[in-house]
């Protein structure tokens, strides 16, 4: 249970910043991409209302006075930064860049895989080059 803090919402995670005296110090740190739930619970004679966040660790519980009436508007914030989160991390694999060595010279292939990247073989004496080499860099064969 967290109490005394903050709860931070980011663009890439929810934070909890937990109170020490007069200074606030990170206790929390939990990533978007690996929220799995979120709920409103509590509020009985033992426990007051919480915001519960499931992720990968575990279930997290916080105190931060979010009432009925704020939850779903909390909920829908959350769930959008996680859905930007997670194109923002699809966007990025996408425009991966790979570097490989054609023939002992790098080249960068942009938007593409290492299983994407052609791979050729010298007719001269078969060394396995990857890319665009225009010669092999093995016997200086030209290669088509």
């Amino acid at each position: 249970m967290a109490e005394n803090g903050i709860l931070v919402l980011t663009n890439q995670r929810l934070i909890w910043v937990q109170q020490q005296g007069n200074e606030y110090h990170l206790h929390l740190s939990l990533w978007l991409e690996n929220l799995q739930g979120i709920s409103h619970a509590g509020g009985g004679i033992m426990v007051g209302k919480h915001v519960a966040i499931s992720e990968q660790g575990g279930i997290f519980k916080f105190y931060v006075g979010i009432g009925d009436k704020e939850f779903p508007l909390f909920r829908q914030l959350v769930t959008f930064q996680k859905s930007q989160r997670a194109a923002g991390l699809q966007s990025q694999r996408e425009k991966e860049v790979v570097k490989v060595l054609a023939g002992g010279t790098p080249v960068v292939v942009e938007n593409e895989t290492l299983k994407d990247v052609p791979v050729q073989y010298c007719s001269n004496c078969g060394t396995k080059m990857a890319g665009t080499a225009s010669f092999c860099s093995n016997c200086g064969t030209k290669l088509r």
